[in-house]
């Protein structure tokens, strides 16, 4: 009978097991990891087209990404706008990217103050908790005067999300207080070394 481990149940052969059952218990470790840490998805959404921008939040085009979650995630989201302000009318202006989530603008933005006619990337970030369900998510883009002429370029202008599974952050948290934390994982001080 296989045995399996005591915090996540992995299971694994005994040595009263049968060695032509190998193939099934190797499966079933596969699939039991896969369960708990093979959820991890990263999507980048380009934008698909450029943006004119006007004097309010508009949705950047091909950033919009719908899905539903099926367990608890953290989202790790990475927004980056490619704004292009080409005429002096809009010097004085402000152009803003914002992440929209759920139909809620998430805090922290990017801005860029236009001092002059340029072409200029920022970016933002956000860390979301997704429960079980529907979400929406997308990058939106605005200009914060009526006068001159902006825009929001692409290809540049995209947004990256990493979808981690919360079972999956357990088992980093769990491999790291057992002791099995490799040097790369050791915490340090910004101003130390590395640990070794």
């Amino acid at each position: 009978m296989p045995g399996s481990t005591p915090d996540y149940g992995f299971p694994y052969p005994t040595g009263t097991d049968r060695v032509m059952d190998g193939d099934n218990a190797i499966e079933a470790l596969a699939r039991a990891v896969e369960d708990v840490f093979g959820g991890i998805i990263a999507i980048e959404k380009p934008a698909t087209a450029t943006l004119t921008l006007t004097n309010g939040p508009v949705e950047v085009p091909g950033t919009r990404y719908d899905v539903t979650t099926t367990v608890p995630e953290i989202w790790i989201v990475a927004g980056v706008w490619d704004f292009l302000t080409s005429t002096a009318a809009a010097v004085g202006n402000s152009n803003l990217g914002t992440l929209y989530w759920d139909a809620v603008t998430q805090p922290g933005q990017a801005v860029v103050d236009i001092a002059h006619v340029n072409r200029t990337a920022v970016s933002t970030f956000a860390v979301l908790a997704a429960a079980p369900g529907a979400h929406s998510l997308l990058q939106r883009a605005q200009k914060t005067t009526t006068g001159g002429a902006a825009t929001c370029g692409h290809p540049h202008t995209r947004m990256t999300v990493l979808r981690i599974p919360v079972g999956s952050i357990a088992l980093l948290d769990a491999l790291r207080a057992g002791g099995g934390e490799s040097p790369a994982m050791t915490p340090h001080a910004p101003d130390s070394e590395p640990a070794i």
